[in-house]
């Protein structure tokens, strides 16, 4: 159940699609337009909040797998049985080392989403303040004004819309 936007791909309309293909960016599989889409100031949120329960989860496989380390190293050791248990550490460390890179990967998406953030908040901010001196200004004009014809000091206040900090969240 996925929605078509404007092009061949798909975008997820269900959170478990969402974390697919948060998912797949972290494993670097997203082509570029869905990457894009996935970095839209509409989405940063649940994407932020997608990476933190992927790193939550791993957090618990990994403890989960530390415990069961342990007690297969007692079974092998109370066996005698040091081939299986150095085989058991190979097979082991391989998912170690495969699931702290994608963890890491992770982290690194939770970086570049938290820039994001600060840059389109940032920006946000810079907007309303342009949005608010455009609004003292045109009551300061409109209450100096002597004529009873508002119609240009009113344009000027319209022109701000065209300001690019502005026309941006106008598409």
């Amino acid at each position: 159940m996925s929605a078509t936007i404007a092009s061949t791909y798909t975008y997820p309309t269900t959170k478990e699609e969402f974390s697919d293909l948060v998912a797949s960016d972290v494993r670097d599989q997203l082509e570029l337009e869905l990457k894009e889409w996935l970095r839209s100031p509409e989405n940063i949120d649940e994407w932020r909040s997608c990476l933190a329960t992927l790193i939550q989860n791993l957090d618990f496989q990994i403890a989960g797998q530390k415990v069961e380390s342990f007690n297969k190293r007692l079974t092998f050791l109370s066996s005698n049985d040091t081939v299986g248990y150095d085989q058991y550490l190979q097979s082991t460390n391989r998912w170690k080392i495969s699931t702290l890179r994608f963890r890491r990967a992770c982290e690194e998406r939770m970086s570049e989403c938290k820039s994001l953030k600060r840059k389109r908040n940032s920006s946000s901010h810079a907007t309303v303040k342009l949005l608010i001196e455009a609004i003292e200004n045109h009551h300061s004009e409109c209450l100096s004004s002597t004529s009873d014809n508002f119609q240009s000091i009113d344009e000027k206040l319209w022109n701000v819309l065209t300001e690019p900090a502005i026309s941006q969240y106008l598409n």
